[in-house]
């Protein structure tokens, strides 16, 4: 097996030459801290290949039999949209319809993927059209928009378990419309 070190300073670099923030590029690097220095293997890139069905399964609007295959049942989204929907498959589902409902057209593109052990970093563009209101705050504004995504996936036997999320929501909002305030 070969032998790969990743440093925190590689992961910052990666996340700011993308236009994501110092703090978020080093809790992405934290999140997989323990990890370092360890043997890349069988595991990292079954993990890997995972995650790349994941992403597909966004992409493609998934129902709960394909997220059953790919989640755990434990699985937990600490970055979840409602807090209830954070964990297990029924939430996770419930939460990716409501993501779908806003944004019918909604695309994940990978850009940047790091595995290492039980761990995958996932640097990409989401994508959409806001067809229907975001939460009580956000009205539907018929507009596409993009913004930077990082994922922070662990796998436990091969699923994934544990989430989190880091986005740009704020140039998302941009995008829209919604900043700066109208007076």
């Amino acid at each position: 097996m070969k032998k790969m070190i990743i440093d925190r300073r590689a992961v910052t670099k990666l996340a700011l030459t993308s236009g994501v923030s110092a703090v978020a590029a080093m809790a992405a690097a934290s999140a997989i801290a323990p990890t370092f220095g360890s043997t890349v293997g069988d595991k990292a890139k079954n993990n890997k290949a995972a995650m790349k069905r994941i992403i597909e399964a966004y992409n493609a609007g998934a129902d709960k039999k394909v997220w059953e295959k790919l989640l755990s049942p434990k699985v937990v989204n600490h970055t979840a949209i409602v807090p209830d929907w954070a964990k297990g498959v029924e939430n996770w589902v419930t939460e990716q319809n409501y993501i779908r409902s806003v944004w019918p057209d909604f695309k994940f593109v990978a850009e940047d993927m790091i595995a290492e052990g039980d761990w995958v970093i996932v640097r990409g563009t989401s994508s959409g059209t806001m067809k229907a209101d975001f939460g009580q705050a956000f009205p539907a504004t018929g507009k596409p928009g993009s913004f930077t995504n990082w994922l922070t996936w662990r796998f436990e036997g091969g699923k994934g378990i544990d989430r989190w999320g880091l986005a740009d929501w704020f140039g998302y909002m941009v995008q829209q419309g919604f900043w700066p305030p109208k007076k």
